[in-house]
């Protein structure tokens, strides 16, 4: 069924999935990895039975959870069982361990933690590091203990589902941010935020009740979980969950699953568009894709080879996404123009608001009550500090032309400031990009003798390839104004990563100079020191 926005908007995440259950309990909504599809009834059964075996333990509303589960099936059924008794879900990433999974741990002040079976030693080898959790759910068959803490099969849980239902002011998650920046923050989401995520993502994405969104990003992060399952308890419509992304896979899994839609960022579609082609890449049922970034380099090339429409976009896990694109009306490089539930505007380094053409920090703010997050989970200064004069300060750095289409420039952060000129790190990384044998690449900072900055480059090859430092200065040379060519080139087998395919860029700032890093006005190109 299409549940309308008024209805929509005053129930919550498992209110949504009771209501498809009930209106067509045999509708397909979830293909899991490797095929195995569920009707929107048994996911809201089998929800409805862990809900009622937590509740047996003694989750109540309010508690915080942390999972640390795959992508795959139990996720999803886990937050449904977390959201149906307004617990609070705390994903947490798979790959963390050591003191990058205590930090979410300890810091949520989580009770439980919902866990596969796989990662049951991590939790083990942070001994009494656990902060204030009692009690751990294990999915999958394990013999690992965990002193001091109780551990119980998540296919044992039995309970009568509670009576009341949570309410769509309570809140549903604290996701923790993927850290490029350091220690991460916990953002804070209501169901009701969640649920204006998903209506504004099926209204302008104009999603309908045959669609299939394909989650191969983290169902952990609000991509997959807003964008995503969102869009499909509001139409009806279904998900297909990808254990991860894989290039290789990506079309062949689409044609399998009957895919229709995706959402992507970092480096998704250069990674797709530098695979081999072959006779059937517009031979696929995906129409359209949202995301960014979009390099300029991939228009309308990408669109033509694989018969789809792309859609840029801008948001950010604390403020949702506020810049839409219609089909047809993609202007390249954009990232789309705001749309009517949201305020967006530039602003310069003393906080005034800029005109068209002049570039400045990204700020935005809801236009409706509940639409962004509710602050960072106990850090109440860094809340306030980002939502200063009634605004998001995003951190971006951007500015809106004559049309009201807003163009992103950089991080703020990543910005880079060489002998008095200002250099944008994306600006070079897409120029690169394009080189032949080139698969990816980032730009950063690096402290000067003269102060200021140095740009340090670091280079990818497409598989199969080899590049050399000097034809890769030359291009830069030909290619980029003469202060934007970097001064250190680092040829790598690959760039640090967040689990959504961001280049965690501050690794590389502190990494610095070493041996692997080459020097251009070195004469003989010895390795930096």
């Amino acid at each position: 069924m299409i549940v309308d926005e008024e209805t929509a908007l005053a129930t919550t995440v498992s209110g949504l999935l009771r209501m498809q259950a009930e209106a067509d309990p045999d509708r397909p909504f979830v293909v899991a990895p490797g095929g195995e599809r569920w009707s929107y009834g048994r996911v809201h059964a089998e929800s409805e039975r862990i809900a009622g075996g937590l509740a047996a333990m003694g989750v109540r509303r309010g508690d915080h959870v942390v999972m640390m589960l795959p992508n795959d099936l139990p996720f999803l059924l886990t937050w449904f069982a977390l959201a149906r008794l307004g617990a609070v879900e705390v994903p947490v990433n798979p790959a963390f361990r050591g003191a990058s999974l205590e930090y979410p741990v300890v810091h949520s002040d989580a009770t439980v933690a919902i866990v596969d079976s796989r990662y049951l030693d991590r939790f083990a080898a942070l001994g009494g590091r656990l902060g204030a959790v009692e009690r751990l759910v294990v999915v999958g068959a394990t013999d690992v203990a965990v002193p001091g803490v109780s551990i119980v099969d998540i296919d044992v849980l039995v309970g009568d589902s509670p009576e009341a239902e949570p309410t769509p002011e309570d809140l549903l998650a604290i996701l923790y941010t993927s850290g490029t920046t350091g220690h991460p923050k916990g953002v804070m989401k209501s169901h009701r935020c969640a649920v204006h995520w998903g209506l504004n993502y099926r209204r302008y994405m104009n999603v309908g009740r045959d669609d299939v969104n394909l989650l191969f990003p983290p169902l952990y992060h609000a991509m997959s979980q807003f964008l995503g399952v969102m869009p499909a308890l509001l139409t009806g419509s279904a998900v297909a969950i990808a254990s991860g992304f894989s290039a290789s896979r990506f079309w062949d899994e689409c044609r399998e699953y009957g895919v229709t839609l995706f959402n992507f960022t970092g480096g998704v579609l250069s990674f797709l568009w530098k695979q081999p082609a072959r006779p059937d890449d517009r031979d696929n049922p995906v129409t359209r894709a949202l995301g960014v970034p979009i390099p300029n380099d991939l228009y309308p090339g990408f669109e033509t080879r694989f018969g789809l429409t792309l859609l840029p976009c801008f948001g950010t896990s604390e403020s949702s996404v506020v810049c839409y694109s219609a089909p047809g009306e993609v202007r390249p490089g954009s990232s789309g123009r705001p749309i009517p539930e949201y305020a967006v505007a530039i602003a310069d380094d003393e906080g005034k608001l800029v005109g068209p053409g002049d570039k400045g920090e990204i700020l935005t703010r809801p236009k409706h009550p509940d639409a962004m997050m509710r602050g960072y989970y106990k850090q109440p200064e860094l809340t306030a500090k980002v939502l200063r004069d009634l605004w998001y300060h995003t951190g971006d750095m951007g500015y809106l032309d004559a049309d009201g289409y807003l163009f992103f420039v950089d991080r703020r952060k990543d910005a880079i400031r060489r002998r008095g000129e200002n250099i944008s790190s994306f600006e070079i990384e897409r120029v690169v990009n394009v080189h032949p044998r080139v698969l990816e690449s980032a730009a950063v900072g690096i402290p000067s003798s003269h102060g200021e900055e140095e740009v340090k480059l670091a280079v990818v090859a497409l598989p199969g390839e080899t590049l050399d430092a000097d034809d890769l200065w030359a291009y830069c040379e030909a290619e980029l104004p003469a202060f934007m060519v970097p001064r250190y080139l680092e040829i790598r087998a690959s760039l640090p990563r967040t689990p959504t395919e961001r280049v965690q860029k501050f690794v590389l700032r502190e990494e610095g100079l070493h041996s692997g890093v080459q020097d251009r006005i070195t004469s003989n190109k010895e390795a930096a020191r």
